[in-house]
């Protein structure tokens, strides 16, 4: 069974328990017949979009429910069976196949007209994230294991960059139009031939930074870089995860402070296309974990992402 499936089948199933002898129906596929009594619930429609990656399947799935009752004075009725469903779809975090997390749902309580006789209508719209369930074996018994794994979208990856010098005075900044970054580390080791096979010993971490982005018009601060470059000053580094926000805070991110020189500019100049820039930073040390503080002004300048000048409509 696919996982919108799988969720669809439990919700219908736990809410017609929940409803058995109340004089509330529950329905699904079709809307029942004009004379089925009021108020009733219907489960509407399911969508799903789902990845496979080397060990589970992720994805998100979307379910839509609807409470009709004749009685427009009965609102309140109507909200608390919305109510009712929105705790029943949170208590589903597993299903055969698949673990569940609730995302923040929708509602809105509206007047139907397309009957001869006034209605209200109740919509609500849950959004899940989901998972497949690993199960292992172990001493001879099964264990689940739920794993919720969200990717982390590139654009929430971020650099901010300060040259050491002007820590009193400036506050750290993001390259505007960056197209990509890279972080390496690597560790060469030396071999040693002994009677009993080769030893190798490790030397020293070295790690890089890398950004390519297109040339902003008026950008002193690569001239800043450039300067800093010849001068050999050292800068400061953070690499932000703006998708860890800090759980006290509405501004500072998960975040690993650097160190380092920057070591090499390249920058590019096509005739038809824009001005590409390349910055190499070599880092000194493994860094530093912790927080980091992003204004808004610096998310959004992180987040520019170029556009062309022709239009985009079809």
């Amino acid at each position: 069974m696919d996982p919108q499936q799988e969720l669809f089948s439990a919700v219908l199933m736990a809410l017609k328990e929940k409803y058995k002898d109340t004089g509330v129906g529950v329905y699904d596929t079709d809307l029942p017949p004009e004379d089925t009594p009021y108020p009733f619930i219907y489960l509407e429609d399911c969508s799903e979009s789902d990845q496979a990656t080397k060990n589970e399947i992720i994805g998100e799935t979307n379910l839509t429910l609807k409470v009709w009752h004749d009685n427009i004075r009965q609102r309140g009725t109507v909200s608390g069976i919305l109510a009712d469903i929105k705790n029943i779809c949170r208590s589903i975090e597993h299903t055969a196949h698949y673990a569940w997390n609730m995302q923040r749902p929708t509602q809105r309580i509206t007047p139907d007209n397309t009957t001869k006789q006034p209605l209200l209508m109740g919509i609500l719209e849950v959004g899940y994230k989901f998972s497949s369930e690993m199960t292992i074996v172990k001493n001879g018994k099964l264990f689940g294991l739920q794993l919720f794994a969200e990717a982390v979208a590139g654009k929430k990856i971020v650099y901010l960059y300060r040259i050491l010098s002007t820590e009193k005075d400036h506050d750290a900044t993001a390259l505007a139009f960056t197209t990509e970054n890279e972080r390496t580390k690597s560790k060469d080791a030396d071999s040693t031939v002994t009677k009993d096979g080769t030893v190798r010993t490790p030397g020293a971490a070295e790690g890089e930074i890398t950004a390519s982005s297109l040339l902003k018009k008026g950008d002193k601060f690569i001239d800043e870089l450039e300067a800093a470059l010849d001068d050999d000053e050292k800068m400061e580094i953070w690499e932000v995860n703006l998708a860890e926000p800090q759980a006290s805070s509405s501004n500072k991110f998960k975040a690993k402070y650097f160190q380092g020189y920057l070591t090499e500019i390249d920058k590019t100049s096509n005739a038809e296309d824009n001005v590409e820039l390349s910055l190499t930073f070599g880092l000194e040390g493994k860094g530093v974990d912790g927080y980091a503080t992003v204004t808004a002004e610096q998310q959004e300048v992180a987040a520019y992402v170029f556009a062309d000048t022709q239009k985009t409509g079809a």
